[in-house]
């Protein structure tokens, strides 16, 4: 008897446009880093807090910080994960 597996894998994904427009970014400046992606995130949220939540965050809370993503070996044609096949992603 054979058994047949189906797997289901839901993801939410917002458009690129959607995102820069939220954030102000556009084309003209360089992309940055996904950390400098994360800070510019996690600094709108923050803006989302009233005044005693965000004390109460930043008195007792988890602080995060982002390490900087933009300094990978450097890569060959066959070293290179894109020339893989493979996908890279630093955070």
């Amino acid at each position: 008897m054979k058994t047949t597996l189906i797997f289901v894998t839901l993801a939410k994904i917002k458009a690129k446009d959607k995102i820069d427009a939220d954030f102000n970014i556009d084309d003209n400046n360089t992309q940055g880093t996904c950390a400098d992606v994360q800070e510019d995130i996690y600094t709108a949220v923050l803006d989302l807090l009233t005044d005693d939540e965000k004390e109460k965050y930043l008195t007792t809370g988890k602080q995060l910080s982002f390490i900087q993503d933009d300094d990978p070996p450097p890569f060959t044609e066959s070293t290179n994960p894109v020339s893989l096949g493979q996908f890279l992603a630093a955070c």
